[in-house]
């Protein structure tokens, strides 16, 4: 009987960890895409993107870690080499590959936000 009750507590710990890191990461993935998609704006309509650009190098360092965790590599890493290509681009003052990349950086969140959510294998 004890076997039992530890395994419904694992399992109704599994689902609110998934649950849980379901809404968290919609929740970074469209505070990112709110993000690049202002950069990607800006950029055309050549504003400055200095502050922003270093405030999303900054937010991805710091949630990068959650994504890692409950999602699947592959996906966070297309989003990841999509945001640090955006900062080089940006260091080499190098517009179009720079507009490449944040449309790329888009397309990556849109396609993690909308396909990938986290599942029980990948917190065990």
């Amino acid at each position: 009987m004890k076997r039992v009750v530890i395994a419904c507590v694992l399992f109704a710990f599994a689902i609110s960890i998934s649950v849980a890191g379901f809404y968290k990461t919609k929740e970074i993935t469209n505070e990112l895409k709110s993000k690049v998609e202002t950069i990607y704006n800006d950029a055309l309509e050549k504003k400055d993107i200095d502050r922003e650009n270093h405030e999303l190098i900054a937010y991805w360092r710091k949630k990068s870690q959650f994504m890692f965790i409950v999602l699947d590599h592959e996906s966070v890493e297309q989003i990841e080499k999509a945001i640090f290509l955006m900062d080089i681009y940006h260091e080499k003052k190098s517009e179009e590959e720079y507009l490449e990349s944040c449309a790329e950086a888009l397309s990556a969140i849109e396609k993690l936000s909308s396909g990938e959510v986290p599942r029980l294998k990948n917190i065990f």
